[in-house]
């Protein structure tokens, strides 16, 4: 269920109540619809009106406090689920950009591409829990299925002192072509843009 139809049907429930509380407090009034306040001056109330009236004010005010704060923390849920991709973008585009300098270790580059590969699949997870984006996302599986295809981009090296594929290594430390760091960098960017995809999701959720 949408968060929009939550809504209408909270809003048509307190109705509901409403409209059975006015409909009793008017049966159980019926008989009694006149104040006298002098044989000779008399004046008309409508308890029904009155009952009603203070009925609907107070559900009023509870149902638009009520959608105002669900509203509220529903916006911070999202706030904070789309600082976490924005974070993680800079702080994976800053450490692709070092891993890529001549000279950087393998296993410094594998465990780079590992760790932020795990964070990625613990961000979509937790998106997916709160309920904030599809389960079947297109953003996200683009999202996972790219980092794979960054991993593969930065570790798939040849033997020691060969090149493939754009990629050399020697003595354990990396080398890659120019042709193979703007392969890397497309790839980069079209995870910032799936994440991109991704905060604008959490956002109409």
């Amino acid at each position: 269920m949408t968060k929009s139809l939550e809504k209408i049907f909270i809003c048509l429930f307190y109705i509901t109540i409403f409209c059975v509380l006015g409909l009793g407090v008017y049966i159980f009034y019926i008989n009694y619809q006149y104040l006298a306040v002098d044989p000779l001056v008399s004046f008309q109330i409508d308890p029904f009106n009155v009952i009603s009236s203070f009925l609907t004010l107070f559900f009023g005010i509870y149902i638009v406090r009520t959608l105002g704060k669900r509203d509220e923390e529903e916006k911070i849920r999202k706030d904070y689920l789309i600082k976490y991709f924005l974070t993680f973008q800079e702080e994976f585009t800053d450490a692709i950009r070092t891993a890529v300098k001549k000279g950087t270790k393998l296993d410094h580059v594998t465990g780079v591409i590992k760790r932020y590969r795990n964070r990625a699949h613990e961000l979509v997870e937790l998106t997916k829990e709160e309920s904030l984006i599809k389960t079947d996302s297109v953003s996200t599986d683009s999202f996972l299925k790219e980092i794979q295809v960054l991993n593969k981009l930065l570790t798939s090296t040849p033997k020691s002192g060969e090149v493939e594929d754009g990629i050399r290594i020697d003595d354990g430390k990396l080398e890659f072509s120019s042709a193979q760091l703007d392969k890397i960098s497309r790839s980069v960017f079209k995870i910032q843009r799936d994440i991109y995809k991704i905060s604008v999701e959490i956002s109409k959720s």
